[in-house]
């Protein structure tokens, strides 16, 4: 009886979890991935899809990012990859610590077409492309919500860039990196607390991630 009890249990609080990253009513089928690692218990627990385990797993890329209480830290040689295709309607938002130098916090390009968010130390700037449309930021953002959209990049939830007519990149995204089909460039330093990734266009929702986003 005790074992079937705690069964219940398990099931009970594994049913009631809450899926942050579908806030606002994000249809569940239109989110590919979501991790946390800055709740993940260890790094391997921290690669793993938490909408979808086993599917869009994060894994090494180059060597592994260390992890903390603010998530993956990384000092411009880590990144991790998936195995997420970006088309033209896709979305990311990632919860970040920017350290300095130059580098991707997450991105693909190749094919004429480039996804991702850098941040340039050395000039203050921080890049929001989809597709080569740039959307030049200065300052230092961080910590920051970064969301990049079909329509729009977002730094904390506010529109700091309009975006039109995006592309799809050939490699699949990478994380502290960007993924140009050859071993990775800009790679990134800092943590990230948390990223989504979607294939609809999350404007709407951006704020609503923002609020709860770990």
């Amino acid at each position: 009886m005790d074992t079937l009890r705690k069964y219940w249990k398990k099931r009970k609080k594994l049913a009631t979890t809450t899926q942050r990253w579908l806030t606002g009513g994000i249809p569940t089928e239109n989110c590919l991935a979501a991790y946390e690692p800055s709740l993940a218990a260890n790094l391997a627990a921290s690669y793993i899809n938490l909408h979808k385990p086993g599917t869009n797993d994060a894994t090494i890329a180059t060597i592994a990012p260390g992890l903390g209480a603010a998530g993956w830290i990384l000092s411009g040689t880590e990144a991790l990859e998936t195995a997420l295709a970006i088309g033209t309607g896709n979305s990311a938002i990632a919860k970040c610590t920017f350290a300095g130098g130059v580098g991707t916090l997450f991105g693909a390009s190749g094919g004429g077409h480039t996804f991702g968010v850098l941040y340039d130390g050395s000039g203050g700037t921080l890049y929001l492309i989809y597709d080569g449309i740039s959307g030049d930021i200065p300052g230092n953002p961080t910590p920051a919500c970064i969301a990049l959209t079909p329509t729009g990049g977002y730094v904390d939830a506010v529109k700091v860039k309009a975006i039109a007519a995006p592309g799809a990149p050939t490699p699949t995204l990478w994380i502290g990196a960007l993924n140009n089909g050859a071993g990775g460039q800009w790679f990134y330093s800092g943590t990230i607390s948390s990223l989504y990734v979607y294939d609809i266009d999350v404007a709407a929702f951006v704020p609503g991630l923002y609020a709860v986003m770990p």
